[in-house]
């Protein structure tokens, strides 16, 4: 039986707690109905992952707890909404970001009404 040994190097990397977080949101002017994304950027850049993200968007819904860094939300209804990210990789403290997000009316569609011509012939 042959005994060999083996060394083994391990290279220890210290674990980076996330210590702050935002979000931007695409378009930039939202409307009712229509798909909102909001994109989070924490603080360091490379803190340890993987991130859960907990999102409340102050429409009534129940939060959403994600890993992703990009989520995509619908108000319903036009209105001033608070939406809030917390972001956590299980070191430090869950840290948190709010804004106020201005949900515009939709955009009326375009109707048209054809109605009947009735001509006349007058003398």
């Amino acid at each position: 039986m042959d005994k060999r040994s083996r060394a083994v190097m391990a290279t220890f990397v210290p674990a980076k707690a996330v210590t702050g977080v935002s979000f931007a949101l695409q378009p930039p002017a939202p409307s009712a109905s229509a798909p909102v994304n909001l994109t989070t950027v924490v603080t360091p850049s490379d803190a340890t992952r993987p991130i859960a993200y907990t999102w409340q968007f102050g429409d009534g819904r129940a939060p959403l707890i994600t890993t992703s860094s990009v989520v995509t939300h619908a108000f319903a209804l036009p209105g001033t909404y608070t939406v809030q990210v917390t972001a956590s990789n299980g070191y430090g403290v869950p840290v948190s970001y709010s804004k106020q997000i201005v949900i515009a009316a939709a955009a009326p569609e375009d109707y048209f009404i054809y109605l009947p011509v009735a001509l006349r012939n007058f003398k």
